[in-house]
């Protein structure tokens, strides 16, 4: 967004326990711009009675597979002791291998199995708070313990010259029980 010609327009509405998000990129310069790349990054080390700094967050993050919400401690990876974990969706246009997916390679805590969408649910560690962070189309997921964070990133894709691209997320506060949260606040 340093480029000249390059512009983004952020909408966002808060409704009670919930805020939605639009956001656009809009090309008007002459140069191609390959993967573009955003991070959507939810710190929550301020909230009371969720994972704190190094903490096992992952047991408390999960994720959506096969349509079924899945624990990212579960999940196989090369280190488990790496501090972040990272998976893909399935369809998007920036699939891997990418040097999106770099960082948490190296680090040992990339999931290979795709992931149904940008979609990750985070709870307390003591009672039914639930924090959700989603995006359409959707990019990866990712849970950082040194941050501490959860992501669920959008894909863009490429920006040609006169060309926009939209994208659409959600940040949820809910008390919905975590095997009721894809009934309620389905994929889209």
């Amino acid at each position: 967004l340093t480029e000249p010609g390059v512009f983004l327009c952020v909408k966002a509405k808060a409704n009670n326990q919930r805020a939605t998000f639009e956001v656009s990129i809009t090309n008007r310069s002459k140069k191609m711009f390959k993967s573009v790349i955003s991070l959507f990054c939810f710190q929550y080390k301020n909230l009371k009675g969720f994972s704190g700094y190094m903490s096992d967050n992952f047991s408390h993050t999960y994720i959506i597979m096969n349509g079924k919400i899945v624990s990212v401690a579960s999940l196989v990876v090369k280190d488990t002791s790496a501090r972040a974990r990272m998976a893909q969706v399935s369809g998007c246009i920036d699939e891997y291998p990418l040097v999106h997916n770099e960082w948490a390679e190296k680090m040992g805590g990339f999931i290979e199995k795709k992931i149904d969408a940008a979609y990750t649910i985070l709870t307390s560690l003591h009672d039914d708070r639930i924090v959700i962070v989603r995006w359409t189309p959707g990019k990866s997921f990712l849970s950082n313990r040194a941050i501490p964070c959860i992501h669920a990133d959008p894909c863009w894709g490429d920006l040609a010259p006169g060309k926009s691209i939209t994208v659409y997320g959600e940040l949820i506060f809910t008390c919905v029980p975590l095997e009721q949260i894809i009934n309620e606040f389905p994929i889209k």
